[in-house]
């Protein structure tokens, strides 16, 4: 369902896949506190991504909230910009250290980052679906990076108290890796250091 407002016809049934696809994903985007934020979590799928999106950031870069640096500001603004590459950007955000984690909106996008299932294909040889914009769970030395990455992350923080919300999030993404990291066992690590 969905609300009865997107209806636009006359007609007295309402068809949900008859609606506006940048309807539908302005709709399920979770806004952030930071109204110019907000742009940069939307992710309607690559069909619809143009190809200087990544470049936004960069080049309102004078609009950044103040809490953000410039690096955390193009940091921010390119995590979503493309479908594939949203994992790498997380990875890659944890390691410049420059989005300050116990932040509200950074939560949000990360969480949308790790959460977003987007589009899904059918594997016919093993017969199960397959997620398109986390094909980089596959491989295992992934994982195992984005581990590493956040297991220096919790001992640089575990000295101090007020990184607490930083903690949490840091909870969530070891834990939403970790069921796709069976084979390593570095899942099970990085959530005993986070815990």
């Amino acid at each position: 369902g969905g609300p009865k407002d997107w209806d636009k016809s006359e007609e007295r049934e309402f068809d949900p896949f008859r609606l506006n696809h940048a309807w539908v994903v302005n709709y399920f985007t979770e806004p952030t506190k930071e109204e110019m934020l907000c742009q940069f979590l939307l992710q309607p799928g690559k069909e619809c991504v143009a190809c200087t999106r990544s470049n936004i950031a960069l080049a309102i870069q004078q609009d950044r909230p103040k809490w953000l640096s410039k690096v955390g500001y193009i940091s921010f603004g390119k995590m979503r910009s493309y479908p594939h590459m949203q994992l790498r950007n997380l990875c890659t955000a944890l390691m410049e250290k420059e989005l300050p984690l116990g932040c509200d909106d950074v939560q949000t996008l990360l969480r949308m980052a790790i959460y977003h299932v987007g589009e899904l294909d059918w594997d016919e040889g093993s017969k199960s679906i397959h997620l398109c914009w986390k094909t980089d769970l596959f491989r295992g030395d992934f994982a195992v990076g984005l581990f590493e990455v956040v297991h220096t992350l919790v001992d640089e923080l575990k000295e101090n108290v007020s990184y607490y919300k930083s903690a949490l999030i840091l909870g969530e993404i070891v834990g939403f890796f970790s069921y796709w990291d069976s084979m390593t066992g570095a899942g099970r690590e990085a959530a005993r250091v986070v815990g």
